[in-house]
């Protein structure tokens, strides 16, 4: 798919599959691949992660393969990002403390 086909297919809305899960999200060294829930072979468009950790120490990091506290983006405890994000493209993600519990929706 060409560039400015990619950046339309962003553009247009989700209209194939919505899919929800809940992720325990370890403390580890480096982080987890993210698994997609959507089921059809439709591929993704976005991305939404809510962080519904209750514990202090909740933090959840998010990035490339090796993502760790020190390198991720933080997506704090009772915060969500949405992130236009196809599903050809892997993510980590990585908890800060004891684990964490997240809420992820993705549209295609």
């Amino acid at each position: 798919m060409s560039e400015i086909a990619t950046l339309l297919r962003f553009g247009a809305p989700a209209v194939k599959e919505i899919a929800t899960q809940k992720l325990n999200v370890a403390a580890l060294i480096s982080g987890e691949i993210f698994t997609s829930a959507l089921t059809s072979g439709h591929s993704r468009k976005n991305l939404y992660i809510y962080n519904l950790t209750n514990a202090s120490s909740g933090e959840v990091y998010i990035g490339p393969l090796g993502v760790t506290p020190l390198t991720g983006m933080v997506i704090k405890k009772g915060e969500w990002v949405d992130i236009n994000i196809g599903g050809d493209l892997d993510f980590y993600l990585v908890a800060g403390g004891a684990g964490s519990n997240l809420r992820v929706m993705e549209l295609a």
